[in-house]
């Protein structure tokens, strides 16, 4: 649609549009998205089609014209001859661009190897979307000029297409072995034959669990663990002993180097950014927060953002990239700027009330954030801990530092909790209420699904049931907190602590992540009730 709308009704170019519009798509389409696997298939299969059509599309329009040149000589020698010729300058070009800016990839990301570099140059094929092109260009010049202009790009195009898949695609995984990028390194094949054992292991705990019973006590065992190959020794996947690893403590008493070691830290932040991910969809699904919400894009694009940083040797800092301590700083600079201009100017009393409106969203949508922050670390460490926990209970000293580093995270969301209870309790208050009725119709919606695959109910009242929560659930999205915040009183208490400090010179430093001064309508007897509760 993009591309029809693109070409055709504004005149630009449709792969252009087609480019902004996945850019959005992927920045801001997520949250939308109840089951990310699901879509992923979906869309492989549309592609696929939509290969297919192409490439016999432009197979049936090159085809006749090949037919039609042997009567009419439409196409000449040099058609022919240039194609490899196009073929050989696309393959210089590309492998000039990607060296060209190898320093700079290499510095962002997960980084790019020389080797990686070639492999990405040797592997950029052309396909479905140079066709399309060259169908949409040779229609052009039929219709516009006339001709065998059109016939003879849409040769050339499909000429370099055949070309790549012919030579490039059919040694891609040659050029991929002979590069070493295809092997697994000592730290990968560590992590995957524990991954195997602890596969193995639930095998064999679930099968002495049944076998002790006495409903199974006349079973063939030799008959079991022949068919079972989890539990017969002689099987294993790639011919890696793995039964030899299996009273291996923990990941602290592998033989690794020093740089070894350091890519196995990587490894197993990368695993718990995973399970935190799938923390995140599991609180989603659950009800814990909107799905369609600005909150879960926040979240998944912290993941992303901190695994880069990870695979540079950074600890886990997905609640930095959240910017929410940046916006509570640059938050109450700004309170002081318009004090400072409020002396000197009268300030409009609709901007007050704006400015009032964007802290309460600023604010709701925090909380929402710290709490699912918080939960997920939770559940992403019980998974971590579980996972690399040895047969003799003993936990790495690599879990140790990251386990650590997930308890800073989660530390930092509870400061932002504790500000946002010291800012405005209602706004905290509302975000309770409302992700304790997301939860409720989540389990109102799966108690549906479940009278329906029981046959208690039919389709029609299944739909009629869901209709009444989705309505309700439109309604929870529209639950609006107090926007009546008073602007002017937290003016005049972020004022007085900032001369406050400039007056004190034997203070200590304040830290980022301090909480800032309280409201002038707050009292001593306020601060000394009890706090309530972030965690659901």
């Amino acid at each position: 649609a993009t591309f029809v709308f693109a070409e055709n009704y504004i005149k630009s170019s449709g792969i252009t549009g087609v480019v902004a519009a996945s850019i959005v798509l992927a920045g801001y389409s997520r949250q939308y998205f109840s089951n990310v696997e699901i879509i992923d298939r979906v869309w492989q299969m549309i592609e696929y089609f939509a290969s297919v059509i192409i490439f016999t599309l432009a197979g049936l329009i090159l085809g006749k014209a090949l037919v039609a040149n042997i009567k009419i000589k439409t196409f000449e020698v040099r058609d022919y001859a240039i194609i490899p010729i196009v073929y050989g300058a696309l393959m210089t070009l590309r492998l000039g661009l990607v060296f060209s800016f190898h320093k700079y990839l290499n510095s962002i990301g997960y980084g790019v190897t020389g080797r990686e570099a070639l492999m990405i140059s040797w592997s950029g094929l052309r396909g479905a979307v140079n066709l399309a092109l060259a169908i949409v260009v040779n229609l052009e010049i039929t219709n516009k000029v006339g001709g065998n202009e059109g016939s003879r790009f849409l040769l050339i195009v499909g000429g370099v297409v055949f070309l790549m898949l012919l030579i490039n695609a059919s040694t891609a995984r040659f050029v991929l072995s002979s590069l070493g990028l295809s092997n697994l390194s000592q730290v990968e094949t560590e992590v995957l034959k524990y991954i195997r054992t602890k596969f193995e292991d639930s095998a064999r705990i679930v099968y002495d669990r049944l076998a002790e019973k006495e409903e199974f006590e006349n079973h063939t065992s030799g008959t079991v663990i022949n068919y079972v190959s989890s539990l017969n020794v002689k099987h294993s996947l790639d011919d890696i002993p793995l039964r030899s690893h299996r009273h291996r403590r923990s990941f602290d008493q592998l033989d690794l180097s020093a740089e070894e070691d350091k890519l196995l830290l990587k490894q197993l932040r990368n695993l718990f950014y995973s399970a935190l991910r799938a923390s995140y969809w599991d609180q989603l699904k659950n009800g814990a927060l909107p799905i369609r919400s600005v909150v879960s894009n926040i979240l998944f694009t912290s993941i992303d953002v901190a695994r880069d940083g990870v695979n540079k040797g950074e600890p886990l800092k997905d609640f930095k990239y959240t910017n929410l301590a940046r916006t509570k700083e640059r938050y109450n600079r700004h309170l002081v700027r318009i004090d400072q201009v409020s002396k000197y100017l009268p300030v409009p009393r609709f901007m007050i009330e704006l400015y009032g409106k964007v802290h309460v969203a600023y604010i709701y949508n925090g909380v929402f954030l710290s709490i699912i922050v918080k939960e997920g670390h939770k559940m992403a460490q019980k998974v971590l801990q579980e996972f690399a926990t040895g047969v003799d209970g003993s936990v790495s000293d690599k879990i140790d530092t990251i386990i650590e580093e997930s308890q800073q995270q989660i530390q930092q969301a509870e400061n932002y909790l504790l500000f946002a209870q010291s800012e405005d309790a209602k706004i905290a208050d509302s975000v309770q209420t409302t992700i304790i009725g997301f939860k409720v119709l989540e389990k109102q919606r799966l108690f549906v699904e479940k009278l329906k695959d029981q046959g208690i109910i039919n389709e029609t009242s299944r739909i009629k049931l869901l209709r009444g929560i989705r309505a309700d659930r439109d309604k929870l999205l529209t639950l609006k907190t107090d926007e009546t915040f008073n602007i002017l009183h937290r003016i005049t208490a972020v004022t007085v602590g900032t001369e406050d400090q400039g007056m004190d010179m034997t203070g200590s430093d304040s830290d980022s992540d301090s909480l800032p001064p309280r409201r002038a309508d707050t009292t001593d007897s306020d601060l000394r009730k009890p706090r309530m509760s972030m965690e659901i």
